[in-house]
């Protein structure tokens, strides 16, 4: 948790979201710029929040691309101009 508050707070203008993962994945937090509620999010998470144990990365992985996927219905790498 220190390593990624120390990240957070090297950002400026980047939005940041939060995935916890054991057995399966939850979006925490989607991407936003309010770093002090990520942080906040980031303080409370422990592992007894996930009623699964395990370490399913893909699980983790496909949560967090969806939460890109659906950030403002673009794809991963589209292009924002008309």
């Amino acid at each position: 948790k220190r390593k990624v508050v120390d990240f957070v707070r090297l950002l400026q203008g980047d939005r940041v979201g939060l995935v916890a993962f054991a057995g399966e994945a939850f979006l925490e937090t989607p991407l936003t710029y309010d770093y002090g509620a990520f942080l906040s999010f980031l303080q409370l998470l422990n592992p007894d929040l996930i009623p699964i144990q395990g370490t399913n990365i893909e699980s983790a992985l496909t949560t967090s691309i969806q939460a890109l996927l659906n950030r403002t219905g673009e794809g991963v790498g589209a292009s924002t101009s008309s």
